[in-house]
C-alpha cells in the first residue's frame, strides 16, 4: 500500500539539518509527526521544520453501457 499509515504519519523519519545540535546529542532522536490538517503532516526540530502532504487519489465511476 502506497501513502501514509492511517494514524502516524508519513512513513519515513524526518530528515536533520546536516547540522543539527539535538541530532548531534542524540542521534537516534526523531521528532514526532503531527498531523495539522487531514492529509497534512508536520514535523519540527530547533533544525527546522518539514511539512508533507499525503497524495489522495479519487476512483471514478463510469456508467457501463446496457
Amino acid at each position: 500500500m502506497l501513502g501514509f499509515k492511517k494514524k502516524g504519519g508519513p512513513p519515513r523519519p524526518y530528515t536533520h539539518a546536516p547540522d543539527c545540535k539535538i541530532l548531534t546529542l542524540d542521534p537516534s532522536f526523531e521528532a514526532p509527526w503531527q498531523e495539522i490538517e487531514t492529509g497534512l503532516w508536520g514535523a519540527e526540530c530547533q533544525c527546522g521544520k518539514e511539512v508533507l502532504a499525503r497524495a489522495t487519489y479519487r476512483r471514478s465511476r463510469s456508467a457501463r453501457p446496457a
